[in-house]
């Protein structure tokens, strides 16, 4: 399967890590990119063991991540899996603002200074 990109801001960063069964130590860390789309798509992009150091990211960082589409399923339901590759920072972010808001004017026709009520 060819690996995809995906540009955007870490929106968060979290850090997971364990023993297994057999006394092994793993690492985990995911990192949530936001697409910046129209509808607010958040992307978990998880990094395992060795790719955990190369995943050295902060929140509101724009990066490019270059990732492996995967899922599997599980008791009958199917769960989606990006897997990180490697990610690339781009430079640091910024929440984009809203552009300034021009006071509104209310005007009845008439240039008197008389109140309505």
């Amino acid at each position: 399967m060819e690996p995809v990109k995906l540009k955007g801001r870490v929106n968060r960063v979290i850090d997971e890590s364990g023993m297994t069964q057999s006394g092994k130590g793993w690492k985990k860390r995911t990192v949530i990119v936001d697409t910046g789309s129209k509808f607010s798509n958040l992307a978990p992009v998880t990094f395992f063991g060795d790719k955990v150091s190369q995943a050295n990211v902060s929140e509101g960082e724009q990066v490019e991540v270059t990732l492996f589409l995967g899922g599997r399923e599980y008791n009958g339901k199917y769960y989606p899996d990006l897997s990180g590759d490697k990610i690339e920072v781009l430079g640091k972010g910024s929440v984009p603002s809203a552009p300034p808001v021009e006071p509104a004017t209310i005007t009845n026709g008439s240039n008197d200074d008389d109140l309505p009520f």
